[in-house]
């Protein structure tokens, strides 16, 4: 194996259990098991009828293994629904896209990792 492939497996390893966070994943209302993954925030303006107004984006970075429902892997798609307790409240964010990137993407060379970018729901 290629040293510097194994360093990065190390590194993520490493950096989810510094840092992970437990969430779940929801589609058509099924649940997946708790997951470890790590997270990166983001702030976002739009656009609306009365002016701009603020909301919160979050970007997980999920292990393609653990993006699963019911032992069925799956790809992120807009709708899902990640679930994460911050602060001891439930909090959702559901899966989006904005006008420069979509849903998901790899941001490793190996594809082993999914960045979903979500939207919190209020």
């Amino acid at each position: 194996m290629n040293p510097i492939r194994l360093a990065r497996r190390a590194s993520r390893r490493a950096h989810k259990a510094l840092g992970g966070v437990a969430v779940q994943i929801e589609r058509n209302s099924n649940k997946s098991e708790y997951i470890t993954c790590t997270v990166g925030y983001s702030k976002s303006f739009e656009q609306g009828e009365e002016g701009f107004f603020s909301y919160r984006t979050r970007a997980f970075l999920i292990d393609v293994e653990d993006y699963a429902i019911n032992g069925e892997a799956l790809e992120p798609q807009v709708g899902d629904i990640i679930l994460e307790n911050i602060n001891g409240k439930l909090t959702k964010f559901e899966v989006d896209h904005d006008s420069a990137e979509p849903e998901h993407i790899h941001p490793d060379a190996e594809r082993r990792v999914y960045r979903v970018n979500t939207k919190e729901m209020y």
